[in-house]
């Protein structure tokens, strides 16, 4: 709590230094909180329009407790910011519906984070056997340790999974491969770079994470950048732009038996996970941010429009 506050006031303080200089005409807040509380007391100090973009765990996070956000207190702080925003959006639409549980208001677009075009992406490397990744931090939240389950049913497939990426779950993970007898079939990798990470996406067949919630899923794009089929969870972000059968599966989070049958299906089915991956490369372009950059645009001038920056959505 008093990280957040500091944050709060920090902001502001620096926020007022930058909306001196000319040429400012908007106040871009990721995050209900703690940014955009910052967001809309600096636009009621400057008189410069604020936008707050709803981002996901301020909302909605399964895998925490949620003490705070069921409180009463930080309901009312949610609605607050929102009302007093001059304008909102959220990165997904699954996340709007989920801002719009503390304040409901139709005045919210969408606006999804982005990737740089990463140009064409070599896919195939030359490799043995059938490959799956994820790239994501080793946190609950991701899933990671259903994909390992789920390694323990395919086990008479020539299947290695790949974990890219490090963090607190890691040393659970390593001990639950040994203990289902998998550990030679699942490699974690640590810390990538982008050319690392690159390298892991271009020399796998399949891209998996079944999260218990995403609020985009950045990496998502990245995997579909380079033509890889997904697998994902049902609900998140990602079914914006995951459409079960078509590009990727969708499994209920935390299934591991539903993820192995989708594993073996895809690992079954070159024909499938060809057409999948080529669908994936085609949609991921418009979630580069050369695409994406005229919706931005777009929304800062509807809001900047709008007129006093305080006014209330409605």
């Amino acid at each position: 709590v008093p990280s957040l506050v500091v944050f709060v006031l920090k902001s502001i303080w620096h926020g007022r230094r930058e909306c001196r200089k000319a040429g400012i005409s908007g106040i871009h807040s990721f995050h209900i909180f703690p940014a955009g509380a910052a967001g809309v007391l600096l636009s009621r100090i400057t008189g410069i329009p604020c936008f707050t973009t709803a981002i996901g765990a301020e909302v909605y996070d399964p895998s925490s407790r949620g003490r705070i956000r069921s409180s009463g207190l930080y309901r009312r702080l949610i609605a607050w910011i929102m009302r007093d925003s001059g304008h909102l959006s959220a990165i997904s639409t699954d996340i709007a519906r989920r801002a719009r549980e503390y304040h409901d208001t139709e005045e919210m677009d969408i606006l999804p984070p982005g990737i740089p075009d990463p140009g064409e992406i070599p896919v195939g490397k030359p490799h043995e056997g059938f490959r799956i990744c994820s790239v994501s931090r080793l946190a609950p939240r991701k899933g990671l340790d259903t994909i390992v389950s789920a390694m323990s049913l395919v086990r008479d497939l020539p299947v290695t999974y790949y974990a890219g990426g490090d963090g607190i779950i890691r040393d659970r993970l390593e001990g639950l491969a040994r203990e289902l007898g998998i550990e030679e079939r699942v490699v974690f990798t640590g810390v990538l770079t982008e050319e690392e990470k690159a390298d892991l996406l271009s020399s796998c067949d399949l891209f998996v994470l079944p999260s218990l919630h995403e609020g985009f899923g950045i990496c998502y794009i990245e995997a579909m950048s380079a033509g890889l089929p997904v697998i994902a969870s049902r609900t998140g972000g990602q079914t914006d732009f995951i459409e079960d059968g078509v590009n990727g599966i969708l499994v209920d989070a935390g299934d591991n038996e539903e993820l192995a049958s989708a594993i073996r299906r895809l690992h079954d089915d070159r024909e499938t996970l060809a057409s999948m991956g080529a669908e994936n490369r085609k949609k991921a372009r418009m979630y580069h941010t050369p695409r994406l950059k005229d919706l931005y645009l777009a929304h800062y001038r509807y809001a900047a429009g709008r007129g006093i920056p305080s006014a209330r959505c409605t």
